[in-house]
């Protein structure tokens, strides 16, 4: 809940509430906002059935994504509004997106959910926001607004607190029975 108090701090949406424009961009805020949901959903089915079913998490990213290929691969001709253009550079790029921006990322968060569990592993996607406010500042020259440093640093304590990594109590794990009456003796 912290992490999505920061995200709201961060963007700040008082400043646009009455904006006919953003009323109009209400559909696609919903559709951004189921897009969220399936990617909670899909983390808690990759740990469940994917890497939790003893799976190596590379092959499963290689998988998804290149069943994600083909079903694009066949739907494209059928959607695509207007003539294709395609050279190197546009190669390039796909090449470079698909494997770099989404391969790489891909088998890293399967494997973090292998490692880390589906609930942990999904607290990383609370920093897309805060990335997106630094590079608008740094690489495009957005002027930087109060609320996006607080809802920044929200964010970040929400995703310490989710991680375990601040305010939670270590339990101790009670030795087995018969270990326990060897730790006895030995005092």
């Amino acid at each position: 809940m912290l992490g999505i108090v920061g995200v709201l701090v961060l963007v700040g949406p008082w400043d646009v509430l009455g904006d006919p424009e953003v009323l109009a961009s209400v559909p696609g805020q919903l559709a951004l906002l189921g897009m969220t949901a399936s990617y909670g959903i899909g983390l808690a089915w990759l740990r469940r059935f994917g890497v939790g079913g003893g799976i190596d998490p590379t092959t499963v990213a290689t998988v998804q994504l290149t069943l994600a290929a083909v079903l694009m691969l066949l739907v494209a001709p059928v959607i695509a509004t207007g003539p294709v253009r395609l050279d190197w550079r546009i190669g390039a790029a796909m090449v470079a997106l698909g494997a770099v921006g989404t391969g790489l990322a891909y088998a890293w968060n399967t494997r973090l959910v292998g490692a880390w569990g589906a609930g942990r592993a999904s607290t990383v996607t609370y920093l897309t926001p805060v990335v997106g406010v630094a590079l608008g500042v740094l690489v495009l020259g957005e002027p930087l607004r109060w609320n996006e440093p607080v809802g920044g640093l929200v964010v970040l304590l929400g995703i310490a607190l989710a991680s375990g990594l601040i305010g939670s109590r270590r339990r101790s794990v009670p030795a087995p029975a018969g270990e326990q009456g060897a730790a006895a003796a030995g005092r």
